[in-house]
């Protein structure tokens, strides 16, 4: 579907990747201003961050709470088990959700992190940076999160849809970046693989094909699950033509 700026945008996905989670198709928040200057020399792949969540379950089905964060970026993935605040404990959980991500409560008590300490962690991580997902939902636990540590998000998250008005991204840009990310990152439903399928996208998008990291297999108890990687191998790298 075009935008009214003749830009295209992120086509749906299975399982819900580029469509509202609540049922809906995400919009872009707004379009930013660069005043003339040339957005895509503006806004550069290190200057985003790829956002993604798991959650108890979708807000349609009741109240619903963050259980899992991860992050993508030129720098590397990384991701976070969050574990239940007390204030979340008669919130709702459904099996739905369940059989998506698998993340089950008791590995949330045994292994997840306190949100406040997850949220720290995202703000060494993120910076000053632009946040983007694909979905609008995410804002929500997004929002969920700070508010229950009682401390300021480190950026707001903008739909993706947002960067590619900017960039004035056409269509079958667009749908050949999708087809890469589908290829090069096949796992869905955990918040590192999906944000590290966004952030391929971008990247595709930007003007070449750069693969975030790959998350690391083994879910570690450790906040950080994989170091963020100095520069990224030439094996990862592929250049859309």
């Amino acid at each position: 579907m075009g935008s009214k700026h003749g830009a295209g945008y992120l086509p749906k996905r299975e399982a819900g990747r580029f469509e509202d989670k609540q049922g809906g198709v995400g919009q872009p928040h707004r379009r930013w201003s660069l005043h003339g200057r040339d957005a895509r020399q503006e806004m550069t792949l290190m200057d985003l961050v790829a956002i993604d969540f798991e959650a108890s379950c979708l807000p349609r089905h009741g109240r619903s709470f963050p259980i899992e964060v991860g992050i993508a970026s030129a720098n590397g993935v990384r991701s976070w088990l969050i574990k239940p605040d007390a204030r979340w404990r008669d919130w709702d959980w459904t099996d739905e959700a369940f059989a998506l991500h698998g993340i089950s409560r008791a590995q949330l008590n045994a292994e997840g992190h306190p949100p406040d300490a997850v949220l720290a962690e995202l703000h060494k991580a993120i910076g000053s940076r632009r946040v983007f997902a694909d979905s609008t939902i995410d804002s929500y636990w997004w929002d969920t999160l700070g508010t229950v540590t009682c401390r300021p998000l480190p950026s707001p998250i903008e739909h993706a849809n947002a960067l590619l008005d900017e960039w004035g991204s056409s269509s079958d840009t667009i749908s050949a970046a999708c087809q890469d990310a589908n290829r090069l990152c096949p796992a869905m439903h955990r918040a590192a693989a999906d944000a590290r399928w966004l952030w391929t996208v971008l990247s595709g998008v930007n003007g070449r094909q750069v693969m975030a990291p790959k998350a690391p297999e083994r879910w570690s108890t450790d906040p950080i699950l994989a170091p963020f990687h100095q520069s990224v191998p030439d094996s990862d790298l592929s250049v859309i033509s």
